[in-house]
């Protein structure tokens, strides 16, 4: 598996070597993998990056904002989160059968996302994770029964890279918006992923994702969020602006 899954063509292929050399009753590990999207919050790394070319040494670097910007929003980044950093819940997006999966599930494909918000925050992005599935044997299920121990279901054994589980190379995929809604808790945010293999480069992937906020309950502009701390995020536009129309960000996964 490659970052987001299906990054550098390497599910393409482990697809191939299956084809060509696996036997018929041979069997795929894993046998089965789930992309996951969820939305987060990371004000300081938008300071870090953005914000502190408002000011500078005294001086007003604000013009270099936009260039600023297209380095961070441009181009999605691999780094953990934190379960503290998750607005939304998050929903998969693209399930494979590993067993059955062939290059041409993977090389285009869509996926639309509802993201209901658990907490009340500002929505830097989206974030992409995954887990595999390793069927278990059933010799293996009825020894760890005799032993005492809590019986497995059919499900097995699961690798997952999500934030609140333990670490892991694949760490997460992350997407920066290039405008950060401020969201309460049940609000929604909605995503239409167009994710296409880079025509140059195929290991390379070409990302379009249109997101909107939709609020839970009707309300204006002008209303604030109670208990919320104003962030001053370079490049946000207002505290309260709300996002109904969608907005299109496209990212290069080089």
């Amino acid at each position: 598996m490659g970052y987001f899954l299906v990054y550098e063509t390497m599910l393409s292929s482990v697809i191939f070597a299956r084809n060509r050399w696996m036997k018929p009753d041979g069997i795929m590990l894993p046998t089965e993998a789930t992309l996951f999207l969820g939305a987060f919050t990371w004000p300081g790394k938008i300071q870090e990056n953005i914000g502190c070319w408002r000011r500078m040494y005294g001086y007003d670097f604000s013009p270099l904002l936009p260039l600023a910007s297209r380095s961070l929003l441009e181009e999605p980044i691999v780094e953990m989160l934190t379960p503290q950093q998750e607005v939304t819940e998050s929903v998969p997006i693209l399930h494979l059968n590993l067993m059955i999966v062939e290059e041409k599930d993977i090389i285009e494909w869509k996926a639309n996302a509802t993201l209901k918000a658990i907490i009340t925050a500002r929505v830097h992005g989206v974030f992409a994770w995954f887990e595999v599935q390793f069927p278990r044997s059933k010799s293996d299920t009825k020894e760890r029964s005799s032993k005492g121990e809590k019986k497995l279901d059919d499900s097995g054994l699961i690798l997952s890279t999500s934030p609140e589980d333990e670490p892991t190379h694949w760490a997460q995929t992350i997407f920066f918006f290039n405008d950060f809604p401020l969201v309460e808790q049940d609000d929604r945010v909605e995503a239409k992923l167009n994710v296409t293999t880079n025509a140059q480069n195929s290991r390379l992937l070409d990302i379009d994702i249109c997101w909107r906020h939709q609020p839970a309950t009707t309300r204006t502009s002008g209303e604030s969020s109670k208990g919320v701390q104003k962030h001053d995020d370079a490049c946000a536009a207002s505290v309260h602006t709300l996002f109904l129309d969608w907005k299109n960000s496209s990212y290069k996964m080089r």
